[in-house]
């Protein structure tokens, strides 16, 4: 996993004066669009993911990135407040028709671009 100079310098000094983001994309074709979460913030925030601008919406959730089986399967699991729009989006995703495109990523305030290389997931 690679970080951004500017993240590893966040991450070693805890400065009390900059903010980062933890961010959730989900996506899958039968929703209208995506879906966009982040950490540490009470508004939406405009970010870039592969050069497209998102609105990340704020919500508290919490990722616990994948660990290999001794199947050589990798789990993630990711919780974080239901809501209405969320229960939407799930059910209109067909199980086990094709899974949800997720990627994890971290901000910093005042960069557009992601601090660390995007974590592409799926989920089933």
């Amino acid at each position: 996993m690679t970080l951004s100079v500017a993240l590893q310098r966040i991450y070693a000094s805890a400065p009390v004066n900059v903010t980062w983001y933890d961010a959730l994309w989900m996506n899958h074709s039968q929703w209208p669009e995506p879906m966009a979460f982040i950490t540490n913030s009470i508004q939406a925030r405009v970010f870039n993911l592969n050069g497209i601008p998102y609105a990340f919406q704020p919500a508290e959730f919490v990722i616990q990135l994948p660990k290999r089986d001794d199947l050589g399967l990798v789990d993630f699991q990711v919780q974080f407040p239901v809501t209405s729009q969320v229960v939407n989006m799930i059910d209109l995703a067909e199980p086990g028709a094709e899974t949800i495109q997720a990627i994890v990523t971290t901000y910093i305030d005042g960069s557009m671009e992601p601090q660390m290389e995007p974590i592409e997931l799926q989920l089933d």
